[in-house]
């Protein structure tokens, strides 16, 4: 996968490990403000601030990704859909090819036998 800082960029590619950075960081930011709002709601102002600190970080990381974060989300959602909708291809791309070699063993097998007779 390449990235550039260029958003929208045709060099980018937005591919699962991408997105799954993404969905990572994404609540990793959403835990680190609602413990914000933990500390600062306790007076933790310390804590507070050192918490902000790794939201900053994470947001970084996020853009360092090479995308927008509406591109991230719209691929996200859309990714999940088809997820939802589709079936897994890679498993039955697995299972063709182990019926597609089924028969070629079975083949062996008789030619094996008719050598042998």
């Amino acid at each position: 996968a390449t990235n550039s800082s260029e958003n929208g960029s045709p060099n980018n590619i937005l591919d699962e490990s991408i997105l799954d950075k993404y969905a990572s960081l994404r609540t990793q930011v959403e835990q680190l403000e609602a413990d914000i709002e933990t500390a600062v709601a306790t007076d933790n102002f310390d804590d507070a601030a050192e918490l902000e600190e790794k939201v900053q970080v994470a947001k970084a990381e996020i853009e360092s990704l090479g995308f927008s974060v509406d591109d991230l989300e719209e691929a996200l959602k859309n990714g999940l859909k088809i997820d939802e909708a589709e079936p897994d291809t890679e498993a039955i791309d697995e299972t063709a090819d182990d019926v597609a070699q089924a028969p070629s063993d079975d083949v062996d097998v008789i030619e094996e036998e008719a050598n042998d007779t």
